[in-house]
């Protein structure tokens, strides 16, 4: 089995190695000539993609069995244009699609527990635009993914506290953190087992992101971090999402917590 992946960044990367643990084969994706060569002479599989050469794309899926997407607006694109319109030329093809989206599609639930059966309630436009993109992709069967905050090896979240002073909001928010190793394994129990619908991958402790902040800068012994509660928080929404559908079907989460 071949696995194109169309974002091959911190996300893209990972799944591919627990796609090759699982014994299916991956096919990085770019548009970017220097990239696929690297990969090409690393011994992996990889595609240069032409996105305004409409043969590019089915190209690409007649080299794949499924296709991962975990694009990211980059040069000043657009959500509009890396999200939505990606899902509109993709679905024109009859295909296996197993989208990466996010938890902030839920909006505000004032902090109590969502299930992939929530009612969504996007608060910005970015929010918006992957609702749609959803949407889009669930017109044939396909499979989202919503993940929380991402982190894990160069991505930590004390680096914010070593580089902020006042952070936004008051840190009553609660936090759903999604490490990137739990993200790519997710993706690959999902991919090697054909499961569609929607599944939310989060760790399964929640606290308030004041207490998160709190409990970061004891451990690594930084200040205690001050808040302004005249600025909107960057987070997007405070609600707990719950990921019980997927730990139903056997997936197994190696970080609940942040570590």
């Amino acid at each position: 089995m071949i696995v194109g992946i169309l974002g091959v960044g911190f996300l893209g990367s990972q799944i591919a190695s627990y796609l090759e643990y699982e014994g299916i084969t991956p096919l990085l994706i770019s548009r970017d000539p220097s990239c696929v060569d690297k990969w090409l002479a690393e011994g992996a599989r990889a595609f240069l993609l032409k996105p305004h050469l409409k043969a590019s794309w089915s190209e690409m899926l007649l080299q794949c069995d499924a296709l991962v997407i975990t694009v990211a607006p980059s040069n000043g694109a657009s959500y509009e244009e890396t999200y939505l319109n990606t899902a509109k030329i993709l679905t024109k093809h009859s295909f296996p699609f197993y989208y990466c989206s996010s938890t902030s599609v839920y909006g505000d639930k004032n902090g109590e527990p969502v299930t992939e059966e929530s009612p969504l309630s996007p608060l910005s436009s970015s929010d918006k635009t992957l609702v749609e993109t959803e949407k889009v992709y669930l017109r044939q069967p396909s499979t989202i993914v919503r993940i929380g905050q991402l982190w894990g090896f160069e991505r930590r979240i004390e680096t914010r506290l070593r580089n902020h002073v006042v952070f936004e909001g008051n840190g009553s928010m609660m936090t759903n953190l999604t490490h990137v190793t739990d993200a790519a394994r997710a993706f690959a129990f999902l991919i090697k087992n054909h499961y569609t619908g929607i599944f939310n991958v989060c760790g399964n402790i929640h606290k308030t992101r004041k207490k998160l902040y709190m409990d970061l800068a004891a451990r690594y012994h930084l200040a205690a971090p001050l808040w302004d509660p005249s600025s909107k928080s960057a987070h997007s929404g405070n609600k707990i999402v719950l990921s019980e559908k997927i730990r139903s079907l056997g997936f197994l989460f190696q970080h609940e917590d942040y570590d």
